[in-house]
């Protein structure tokens, strides 16, 4: 009787099907587990270079004769701020310079769409 022996063709694929589920399932884990590993160490990584790169308050470094000059120090200040504010204006102009070109790029295919459009039409 075939009830007794249920170890059918049936059974064995499903629990083949089951088996490549779960080693699946522990794929997927596996890799979301990396991901966030990988991820862990850039943001470790970012932060030691940030704190080699960025300014820590003046505790790093001693002070030379000439940083203690107000006027230098004034006029360093200043020579900063209009760096900064040059390289900010100069961001500005690359990206709406990228964004320009961007649009016409858009527009074009647009206009070539309707084009291919007006020339397929028959009215």
């Amino acid at each position: 009787m075939f009830f007794f022996n249920n170890d059918s063709g049936k059974a064995k694929a499903k629990k083949r099907r089951k088996k490549k589920l779960k080693k699946k399932q522990r794929l997927e884990d596996l890799r979301r587990t990396h991901i966030i590993v990988e991820a862990r160490k850039k943001h470790m990584k970012n932060r030691k270079d940030a704190e080699k790169h960025l300014s820590k308050g003046g505790f790093t470094s001693v002070a030379k004769m000439e940083d203690d000059d107000l006027g230098l120090r004034v006029s360093i200040g200043i020579e900063k701020t209009i760096q900064a504010g040059g390289k900010a204006i100069e961001k500005l102009k690359k990206r709406q310079k990228s964004v320009a070109k961007s649009r016409n790029t858009h527009l074009a295919k647009l206009q070539a769409a309707r084009n291919k459009m007006v020339s397929r039409s028959r009215t």
